[in-house]
């Protein structure tokens, strides 16, 4: 899951580690287009990749601040 790398040190909530797991196989789908079963284009939508967009940026902001908190 993409919180592995960061999980000892940013905690998340049970919902946002709950899309975490549902974004990684769209993740890998998306990066290896080559063996999914279609472009990211025709995966997700519009309103999809807006949904994931609000989801993942309060998770964006926690690492940011644990970064800028170390690095104080």
């Amino acid at each position: 899951m993409l919180y592995s790398e960061v999980s000892a040190e940013v905690p998340l909530t049970t919902e946002q580690l709950r899309f975490l797991g549902e974004l990684t196989p769209v993740a890998r789908r998306a990066r290896y287009v080559d063996v999914a079963p279609g472009l990211p284009s025709e995966i997700c939508t519009k309103d999809i990749v807006e949904q994931y967009m609000e989801m993942a940026l309060p998770i964006i902001d926690a690492i940011k601040a644990r970064i800028a908190a170390e690095s104080a």
